[in-house]
């Protein structure tokens, strides 16, 4: 009996290359990323306790981990980032999926707004698992439910309306309950999963849809459409 094979859903040489070809001039565009690497920083602070060694998974442009070395007492940072992002000396260029750590490296790790475009999230888990020394701490955010819910419902009912049928355009997203339920299951202890809404409004769909671009958050799922719309 044939083994099931589990869907690849997204193209990771796709977001390589959208991080890449847009890595320049992510400054301009990273307000999200800045916002929820500062309430990443803020969880950190209620924390009494420093940390030897972090690994910040996906580190773009550095942001983060430099507000942690500023915040904690840190001997050791290690940044990865799938693509040359053009930041620090030192960056390894590594697949969020396939970490090149030997286990049990790291007191810290913490990834912001990369979790969402990972394919086999309980293997990711296990990974990172792997990674932290005992009493580690991952950290890890994300788009998650109800994100870009308006844009969501408007590509529906155009593309419905167009082409008679919709196409997958906007990432499935993991619920609160989910994320909670996959920490422990892969041997987390005591997880903690929350959602907060954040809210941008535009004054028209094209900035927002250059924003998503620029922030190499655009669609990079193996079933997507090549139409235009």
């Amino acid at each position: 009996m044939a083994s099931e094979q589990l869907e690849v859903i997204f193209d990771r040489a796709l977001l390589r290359k959208n991080r890449a070809r847009f890595a320049n001039d992510f400054k301009e565009f990273n307000f999200l990323h800045v916002e929820v690497a500062n309430k990443i920083i803020e969880s950190l602070e209620f924390m009494k306790r420093d940390f030897d060694s972090v690994l910040e998974i996906g580190a773009r442009d550095g942001y983060l981990a430099e507000q942690i070395s500023k915040k904690k007492k840190v001997k050791n940072i290690v940044q990865t980032e799938i693509c040359d992002f053009g930041a620090k000396d030192g960056m390894v260029i590594a697949d969020d999926e396939f970490l090149p750590f030997k286990n049990k490296s790291f007191d810290l790790i913490v990834s912001c707004l990369n979790f969402h475009h990972i394919n086999l999230i309980p293997q990711f888990m296990l990974q990172a698992k792997s990674l932290l020394k005992p009493n580690g701490i991952l950290i890890v955010s994300f788009f998650g439910e109800e994100n870009l819910s308006e844009l969501a419902h408007v590509i529906f009912e155009t593309e419905s309306e167009i082409y008679g049928g919709v196409s997958p355009r906007m990432s499935p997203t993991i619920e609160v309950k989910t994320a909670a339920h996959l920490l422990q299951k892969a041997g987390f202890t005591s997880p903690i999963s929350d959602f907060e809404k954040i809210e941008v409004n535009y004054k028209n769909p094209l900035t927002l849809l250059k924003d998503l671009k620029m922030m190499g958050q655009g669609n990079v799922m193996n079933k997507r459409s090549r139409k235009f719309f």
